[in-house]
């Protein structure tokens, strides 16, 4: 029953949605990573940790919904653990007395006739920022994110090389957006990629919370795979995803979730512009509510470049001067705000060249309402100090035309900028 895919870790894979249950050994026992979901597969598995000698000294759900959230008393009463977040969604779930009737509306009736519902939920919040899982075993990195759901964690057993990636990365399974939780389940879900991206390099074995285990070589060919497809979603483009085709794992109910995303990602739209009240820390303003943002107006632009610190020091720089407010910030790049729009610097392992050209087919230039024509010298006049030279100094200020006040200003790897000032 229990598999094993690195040294002291094992796993179990349910018939239900080729979910995986994991096993991590420590020196007093294991910690039980999302159980399972049938009563029989959950017993099974406490039988077979019995015979090893090895009881459960902890367990651990990945995030707040229900196939995740189950537990069998032949487990025992290890203290059950998520994160505070996944912990207080489960808190409100069960706070309402219909919580067994709604939650059975989604789990098919042969399914919901193997499940015992006595121990569901019993999930200890840890502190806010938690880093690593409290027990006696290998160190645990926790890698909280709001995607799929709220306090969704993936989990780093760092001296296994292992990434239990919780219902992220699946080979037999898209992307599922959390539509109703949070502000933009889309730039979530691409901000929990690239933090998974952040150590992907340090996992040679791949756990998702569904589907197959993969080697280290799989983690960023996965991480590609689900980025394509949330680019595809946001932009409502056709996309190939071997995950919707017609002989795929769940070619009889995926095509159907993909639709219903598309729909409700399409009615977010419709209404007055998506709900745009930043949680706190994350944006220009700092947790207050910000206006709504306009339908076609720009959420974000990302760059890829060939030198990672030195992007963060010059565009952290000159966008820091604009009123940008650092935004996110992983291993591969980092992102400034202002308002509803982002900007991000990369340096993606995806790269195919070592600089940027803009007299190439591609970008050019950006150009950023700078203020007055003060504004517009002063910057001008402290780029060089901080990677940013002026171009066209025979014409500016007026390179752009004799109406216009401005400076294009190019970085040290060949961006290039032009800071508009005010008409006047």
């Amino acid at each position: 029953m229990l598999r094993q895919v690195a040294e002291g870790v094992l796993i179990h894979e349910s018939e239900f949605c080729q979910s995986n249950a994991i096993v991590v050994q420590g020196r007093a026992g294991v910690l039980l990573i999302d159980p399972g979901v049938r009563d029989d597969e959950m017993a099974a598995l406490a039988n077979d940790l019995r015979e090893l000698g090895q009881p459960v000294v902890a367990g651990f759900s990945t995030h707040p919904h229900w196939d995740h959230l189950l537990w069998h008393a032949g487990l025992g009463a290890a203290p059950r653990y998520g994160t505070a977040r996944c912990a207080a969604a489960v808190r409100d779930e069960l706070s309402d007395a219909g919580w067994t009737a709604r939650i059975a509306e989604w789990i098919p009736p042969d399914i919901a006739e193997q499940i015992s519902w006595d121990l569901f939920g019993l999930i200890t919040g840890l502190p806010a920022e938690t880093a690593r899982i409290p027990w006696d075993g290998p160190q645990i990195q926790i890698i909280e994110h709001q995607a799929h759901a709220p306090g969704h964690a993936a989990l780093l057993i760092e001296e296994r090389g292992v990434l239990v990636a919780g219902d992220m990365l699946s080979d037999v399974l898209i992307p599922m957006l959390d539509l109703d939780g949070t502000a933009d389940p889309i730039e979530d879900y691409l901000a929990a990629l690239r933090l998974l991206e952040g150590v992907a390099d340090d996992a040679d074995v791949l756990v998702p919370g569904h589907g197959s285990t993969g080697g280290a070589g799989q983690v960023h060919a996965r991480i590609d795979q689900d980025r394509a497809y949330m680019h595809a979603l946001r932009d409502a483009r056709v996309l190939s995803d071997p995950r919707l085709g017609p002989s795929a794992y769940g070619k009889d109910f995926l095509p159907g979730v993909h639709a219903r995303q598309l729909q409700g990602l399409a009615r977010r739209s419709e209404r007055d512009g998506t709900p745009a009240s930043l949680a706190s820390g994350r944006g220009a303003t700092g947790g207050r509510s910000m206006n709504l943002p306009v339908r076609g107006s720009l959420h974000h632009v990302e760059l890829w470049v060939p030198d990672l610190p030195r992007a963060r020091e010059q565009w952290g720089w000159l966008l820091g001067e604009l009123g940008y407010q650092q935004f996110q910030d992983w291993e591969h790049g980092r992102s400034w705000r202002l308002g509803g729009t982002y900007i991000v610097v990369e340096r993606s392992p995806a790269l195919t060249a070592s600089h940027h050209d803009r007299l190439r087919p591609g970008m050019n230039h950006l150009a950023f309402h700078a203020g007055s024509q003060a504004s517009v010298d002063a910057l001008t006049t402290a780029g060089p100090a901080h990677g940013w030279a002026l171009l066209f100094p025979d014409r500016h200020p007026h390179a752009g035309g004799k109406d216009h006040y401005a400076a294009y200003l190019a970085n040290t790897d060949g961006f290039e900028v032009e800071l508009a000032a005010a008409e006047t």
